[in-house]
């Protein structure tokens, strides 16, 4: 039904481009997306992880540390996102559940690597997909939610990847 873009803060406009309406207002709010059922819009503002109503509302802060990279479950229950929780320790890979909460699952990085920053859900839900960075290249890894060792997917030996999203049938990784 709508698009959603970041304009001094979080626009949603109709499919065809009208009825534009400001969901929340600043420049920090980034990467906004919607949840599948269409109700929410989830987003990082000041490196804290929100949500909003698509229709407008009160804002709900979902987690208060550094929080980048968001990507929503097929499901709607959970968002993956990279975050720190301790500032002493690296940034890890977290399953947050979108209700609120704590982290129900957190990741490191593959050995000798660091995050790039993009990622989305397996298609099957059973794994996250990101991209981290080694040995001169970005590359495609899986993180099985079951735990375990990522897997890497790609074999790449130069370039970077930014951002990833698999298409809805599940066939395709952009």
């Amino acid at each position: 039904r709508y698009v959603l873009f970041s304009h001094e803060g979080i626009v949603r406009v109709d499919s065809e481009g009208g009825n534009l309406k400001h969901l929340t207002t600043g420049d920090e709010h980034i990467f906004p997306l919607c949840s599948p059922d269409g109700q929410w819009v989830v987003y990082g503002n000041q490196g804290a992880l929100w949500k909003i109503p698509i229709d407008g509302g009160t804002p709900v802060q979902l987690r208060n540390k550094e929080t980048r990279s968001l990507a929503i479950s097929r499901d709607g229950k959970w968002i993956a996102c990279m975050g720190i929780d301790d500032p002493n320790q690296p940034e890890k890979l977290l399953v947050v559940p979108i209700k609120g909460g704590p982290p129900s699952q957190t990741f490191a990085p593959p050995p000798g690597a660091r995050w790039q920053g993009g990622m989305d859900w397996a298609p099957d839900g059973r794994s996250l997909t990101f991209s981290a960075y080694q040995k001169g290249a970005s590359n495609v890894w899986a993180q099985p939610l079951a735990g375990g060792p990522p897997q890497q997917l790609t074999d790449f030996e130069s370039g970077a990847i930014y951002s990833l999203k698999w298409s809805f049938d599940g066939k395709q990784l952009a």
